[in-house]
């Protein structure tokens, strides 16, 4: 759209300076769906549970707990059966702190999702109206001002120094200055097109009013998103080194067990009386208590965070943020939060609301108490 005037934008979208009406925006809700970028799909609670037992030091563990308890009732030594429970209790509370730290950790993100929802101001029906983000739709007029999150990819219809700062798409700290009169060649890079916001941006100054040319998954920064949803998810460095140890372990008690095997059938022993041997001494080799310290400690650090305020969803995630050497940030060397906010004042007057008044006609700042 940004090759086009504003005219032929508004023609082709069938939109005009009045908005549509609200008959017609509800049609193109149901269309084209709500905008707001794509969400993986919600994981069950069984598939959580099974996904923790994806370790090869818990599948062994898992698999010898069986065993034992399989051999103990075969042999009808129900006191053999404590070790054999006992492990397997241990492999399944490992997997429950899991799920639970992932469940407790989405409901608190899910949580954040409510209240930092926006609302935007849209001109339907020829009036004004304050409408949630997530209801806007492709042809809507968007009035928009310094302060505001653009809410979706614009078509700017008419600018006063108007400026947006686009960092989350082009890297550059920058603000971009508007012009809503300018019409762009077609290959003109995302950061030059000055007639254009995207989804996204912050306004760092001025108003501006423009029509809804994509909204949702279809925006820049949607296509961002669906690449990074369907990225290849990399283990974590943990995690390669539990499976590194596991395969060891893996190889060397199959061979010693294989061993022994052979050797008490040699000596006449029953393939039970064998088999029983052979995996006591599997389970006597391998820790099983590694995975369940791991897992608690792993749980210990995320209530650390959690106390400072930073949820973490993945258990593993808190290791591979204490593996990070080095941390890449933008030319001032710092971490922001692209927000301003006037802590402390000093009025030569002595008189606060003098300051204050100077201060709220001088730009788009709000006073809040």
């Amino acid at each position: 759209m940004y090759k086009l005037s504003v005219e032929e934008v508004l023609t082709i979208l069938k939109s005009n300076g009045q908005g549509i009406s609200s008959d017609e925006a509800k049609l193109r809700f149901k269309t084209n769906g709500p905008n707001k970028l794509q969400e993986e799909k919600k994981t069950t609670f069984i598939k959580r549970f099974v996904r923790q037992f994806l370790n090869v030091m818990v599948a062994i563990l898992l698999v010898s707990s069986i065993v034992s308890i399989s051999m103990a009732i075969l042999k009808k030594e129900y006191a053999d059966l404590f070790e054999g429970f006992v492990i397997l209790f241990i492999v399944i509370m490992n997997a429950l702190i899991g799920v639970f730290q992932e469940n407790k950790a989405e409901a608190c993100l899910n949580d954040l999702k409510k209240y930092n929802k926006l609302t935007v101001k849209v001109v339907r029906n020829g009036t004004s109206v304050r409408v949630d983000s997530e209801e806007i739709v492709v042809g809507d007029i968007i009035e928009m001002e310094a302060g505001n999150i653009v809410p979706a990819d614009i078509r700017l219809i008419s600018t006063n120094n108007f400026a947006c700062d686009e960092s989350s798409l082009t890297g550059e700290s920058e603000a971009v200055q508007k012009n809503a009169y300018m019409v762009c060649d077609k290959l003109t890079p995302l950061a030059e097109r000055s007639n254009m916001a995207y989804a996204g941006s912050l306004i760092t100054s001025g108003r501006a009013t423009g029509v809804v040319v994509a909204t949702g998954k279809k925006t820049e920064l949607g296509q961002i998103a669906n690449l990074l949803n369907s990225a290849k998810k990399e283990i974590t460095p943990l995690q390669k080194s539990i499976n590194k140890i596991g395969k060891f372990i893996t190889i060397i008690v199959l061979l010693v067990c294989a061993v022994i095997l052979s050797v008490e059938l040699i000596l006449g022993n029953s393939v039970v009386d064998a088999l029983l041997v052979a995996v006591a001494l599997a389970v006597a080799a391998i820790p099983e208590s590694l995975p369940a310290v791991i897992t608690i400690i792993m749980a210990l650090g995320v209530q650390q965070l959690a106390k400072r305020k930073c949820v973490v969803k993945h258990l593993h995630a808190v290791e591979t943020l204490g593996s990070c050497e080095i941390i890449c940030t933008d030319k001032t060397g710092t971490l922001t939060m692209n927000k301003m906010k006037v802590v402390e004042t000093f009025c030569l007057a002595k008189d606060d609301e003098i300051l204050l008044k100077c201060m709220k006609y001088c730009n788009n700042s709000k006073v809040v108490d």
